[in-house]
């Protein structure tokens, strides 16, 4: 399954992606995670930050901050922006750190970019990497959500409703049914997404609850794309869900 992993890379390497992850704005949870914390006193590290969205946000209100990527194109261009912050090309599966964390971050579902051992090798590593009570926050892709890239998307602008025809078509060709998908507890769709043709991972959060759970993470919140805390049976149709727990 370590193809997964390269094609992934190939195309967050791709100067359309490094362009494209650029921004630097917050969404709602991880707003909403961030007033949860005191960051002025914690360590944080920040997996995955691509071209620097979070760095900008959270390397001037942590007492230490080191932010990484697994892109180096991506790392190059966060450089760019943040010359005098640590940051570093480093692989989630084996961090290379011996410091401890208070707060570690992987957010706009990068931990979907690799298929699901790998994804637990990680979610050990990170709690391998924590304080004792520290914790970790990260967003991931939902199934219950993917039920929108298996209907066409209806729009008024014809470019658009091109793009989303396209779209359709290269989900239902390259993937299950959605009939079989929804059964599953998590599943590796070859999506197109931001027409980076990715594959991803996506899990129901209950499914989600009980890796993290298995991995030695307690105090696990769960939250939707308005930073709002849901509530069993978690079957929000957001397209990526955020977590909150402590290590």
């Amino acid at each position: 399954m370590a193809d997964m992993i390269t094609h992934n890379l190939r195309a967050w390497e791709r100067e359309k992606a490094v362009n494209m992850f650029s921004e630097d704005a917050l969404q709602a949870p991880e707003q909403a995670i961030f007033n949860m914390l005191p960051l002025a006193s914690m360590s944080v590290l920040d997996i995955g930050i691509g071209a620097g969205r979070t760095t900008h946000y959270l390397a001037s209100r942590c007492k230490h901050y080191i932010g990484v990527d697994y892109s180096a194109p991506m790392i190059e261009a966060a450089k760019q922006q943040f010359p005098s912050i640590a940051l570093h090309v480093a692989d989630a599966r084996s961090l290379p750190f011996q410091e401890h964390f208070d707060f570690i971050l992987f957010s706009f579902n990068g931990i979907d970019n690799m298929p699901h051992e790998d994804r637990i090798t990680t979610l050990n590593e990170i709690k391998k990497s924590l304080k004792p009570g520290g914790y970790f926050a990260f967003s991931s892709h939902n199934i219950f959500g993917a039920k929108k890239l298996f209907h066409i998307q209806w729009n008024r602008k014809p470019r658009r409703m091109i793009e989303s025809a396209k779209r359709w078509y290269k989900t239902r060709t390259r993937n299950p049914s959605w009939s079989t998908i929804i059964t599953k507890d998590n599943v590796v769709i070859n999506e197109g997404a931001h027409a980076l043709n990715l594959q991803q991972y996506y899990i129901k959060p209950k499914a989600q609850i009980e890796q993290l759970s298995s991995c030695g993470f307690t105090n696990i919140r769960v939250l939707d794309l308005e930073g709002a805390k849901l509530q069993d049976p978690y079957t929000s149709e957001d397209n990526w869900i955020y977590y909150l727990c402590t290590g």
